[in-house]
């Protein structure tokens, strides 16, 4: 459109320099007016004076234009600014289902493709078929609004996200044709957080009620443990053995419950008897080698290739090595577990430096776990294992999260599991005198 007017522009001012040079030409050549009171010199003034003013008119209404273009042209950016600069995705869908405004939110949480705008297009061609799409539609077809309803969205990355969304009806006649002003919020960062929160209170709430028990439990069943052993000795001497054979599988059954009770004892004493974390400057490449001394046996046996990759020239991390490498065993045991003979697990390890954190991926290509059970891998107790205790996640999480740290799992059924471990290279916020490990 600028284009056009600097040519309309250039256009006009050539005009009025073609008049002024047909104009002042006979002047310049002949040194004095030429004779008005000819006919024809008459008419070529008054053609030449129509033309000049019908150039400056031209001139004028086209620089009119320009600076009215110009100025709607602000007006719509600054009208973006403001959009983009609102903290949730923002659209307006008019009453024929196009979309009339949005912002830059919208844009990156339906990830559209900034090559085709989407103003004038279908909001359903760009929203999906999903939940959002439903309550759009309530609102635009039913004038059924939502003060803020959380819906899942698969993005078109694959990430599931958390949405809330809210809906309002622009006008007072909401049954005229409707126009939908939707805010759409990402929930999905902020329900991670509540949930981690929630995981690590139960932990902490376990550690204190584990504190109680052991406490009240664990004197007298070490008593018991040690009368059945006296018992067991003296029975020895007293009976035959044909006899004590007979009740020799009824003591092994007692102490057999006892020592399993005694187990649970254990759990509950390592949930509770937390020490402060012992933070020091250690090497992770070197940390990461004790782990895979410790667990490479097992994948021997199990015929499971362990692939290692660690970026070269890694800083020194701050953290507590025991309860790191802790970490690391309870992940690579699931994946063990995970898998079949034959299988192989994956271990990298990068520095990345915005935010000066150590990233550590281990990965496997076990079974998977299904979609409906992976949010709940890091509950306590959860577990899909006939032996599992539903303890090594949750310890795992609750140790990532004392270190400031992050955990992240994608899983694919049938195909294996990913998990990634964030944690910051420096330590020393941490109020070593409330961090426990378990």
């Amino acid at each position: 459109m600028r284009l056009i007017v600097a040519v309309f522009h250039l256009l006009a001012l050539g005009i009025v320099l073609a008049g002024a040079v047909v104009f002042l030409s006979p002047i310049i050549a002949n040194h004095h007016f030429p004779d008005w009171s000819d006919g024809s010199t008459f008419s070529g003034r008054v053609i030449l004076g129509a033309t000049i003013i019908t150039a400056f008119a031209a001139l004028f209404f086209s620089y009119k234009f320009f600076v009215q273009h110009a100025l709607l042209s602000q007006r719509q950016t600054n009208k973006q600014l403001v959009l983009d600069s609102i903290s949730e995705a923002f659209i307006i869908v008019d009453p024929d289902g196009k979309i009339a405004l949005t912002n830059r939110l919208a844009q990156e949480i339906f990830m559209w493709s900034g090559a085709i705008p989407p103003i004038n297009r279908d909001f359903r061609n760009l929203v999906g078929n999903g939940a959002v799409e439903a309550v759009i539609s309530d609102a635009l077809l039913r004038s059924i609004t939502t003060a803020g309803k959380l819906v899942e969205h698969k993005s078109g990355n694959g990430h599931d996200l958390l949405l809330r969304v809210r809906t309002f009806i622009f006008g007072q006649n909401r049954r005229s044709p409707r126009t939908v002003g939707v805010l759409i919020a990402d929930q999905t960062e902020a329900h991670r957080i509540q949930r981690d929160t929630v995981r690590t209170e139960r932990i902490a709430a376990l550690g204190r009620l584990g504190s109680t028990i052991a406490h009240e439990i664990k004197s007298p069943l070490t008593a018991i443990q040690q009368h059945m052993q006296l018992t067991r000795e003296k029975l020895i001497n007293l009976l035959p053995d044909a006899r004590f054979a007979q009740i020799s599988g009824n003591l092994d059954t007692v102490a057999s419950e006892l020592n399993r009770l005694n187990e649970y004892l254990e759990t509950f004493t390592r949930l509770s008897g937390r020490k402060p974390l012992e933070l020091q400057w250690i090497s992770l490449e070197n940390l990461i080698g004790e782990v895979l001394g410790l667990v490479r046996p097992q994948a021997a046996t199990l015929k499971i290739r362990i692939d290692v990759k660690i970026a070269p020239a890694l800083p020194q991390i701050r953290c507590d090595p025991g309860a790191i490498k802790q970490v690391f065993i309870n992940i690579i045991n699931n994946a063990f577990a995970a898998m079949s003979e034959s299988g192989s697990l994956s271990l990298a390890v990068e520095h990345r430096l915005p935010g000066d954190r150590m990233i550590i991926v281990i990965g496997d290509n076990g079974s998977g776990i299904p979609a409906e059970t992976l949010d709940k891998i890091f509950d306590l107790y959860f577990t899909t294992k006939k032996k599992g205790t539903g303890i090594g996640l949750s310890v795992a999480l609750d140790i990532v999260h004392r270190h400031h740290g992050t955990i992240d799992v994608k899983s694919e059924l049938g195909k294996g599991t990913t998990v990634r471990i964030e944690l910051p290279i420096i330590g020393t916020w941490l109020k070593e005198s409330h961090s426990n490990v378990i």
